[in-house]
């Protein structure tokens, strides 16, 4: 069921809240696979995501922001989901600007059958050597600071170890941008 309000310019209360709970359940397994599919996030990640992007959905409704939705409830909805994935990462992990950019081609929609970008970066982060995996790893996924990298690795110091991660980075971008541009 879509949220809209009706020729009355409102709600029930009651109304409301019914239809926002079978929106929640109607498409909560889909945008956890989604997200998890499309950023590389766990399943509690992605739920923590889509219900605050439900109360956000509520709050622009019951603010008066959203007057009538443009495109369907799931739409707006994802929408939200997908700036808040993005915050999430901007907040969680360390990014640089070029990570960014990587950031933003990967949350685009597949176009034209082209290769979304996650799986590119993905096929291309196997290309590296076990080395920059283990380091990119470490800082990206398991959010370690460069100091337990570097004790866990063994590097000589903290910024022998940000070089090294500036070029295996470096690896993987060059590797990526080959693949896209051909």
């Amino acid at each position: 069921m879509d949220i809209v309000k009706d020729s009355h310019g409102d709600y029930s209360l009651k109304h409301r809240k019914e239809s926002l709970a079978d929106t929640y359940v109607k498409h909560r397994e889909e945008f956890i696979q989604w997200s998890i599919r499309r950023y590389n996030v766990t399943a509690d990640q992605a739920m923590e995501v889509y219900q605050e992007s439900v109360v956000i959905f509520y709050e622009n409704l019951i603010s008066g922001k959203i007057e009538v939705l443009s495109s369907s409830a799931k739409t707006y909805l994802f929408a939200i989901g997908k700036n808040k994935l993005r915050e999430f990462f901007r907040t969680r992990v360390k990014l640089t600007q070029q990570d960014e950019q990587i950031l933003e081609r990967l949350s685009e929609e597949p176009d034209s059958g082209k290769e979304p970008f996650f799986k590119i970066m993905e096929k291309n982060f196997l290309r590296l050597n076990e080395r920059c995996r283990e380091l990119l790893s470490l800082f990206y996924f398991e959010q370690m600071t460069m100091d337990q990298i570097s004790d866990q690795l063994s590097y000589k110091n903290v910024d022998s170890t940000k070089n090294q991660k500036y070029k295996c980075l470096k690896q993987l971008r060059d590797y990526c941008e080959e693949e896209v541009t051909g």
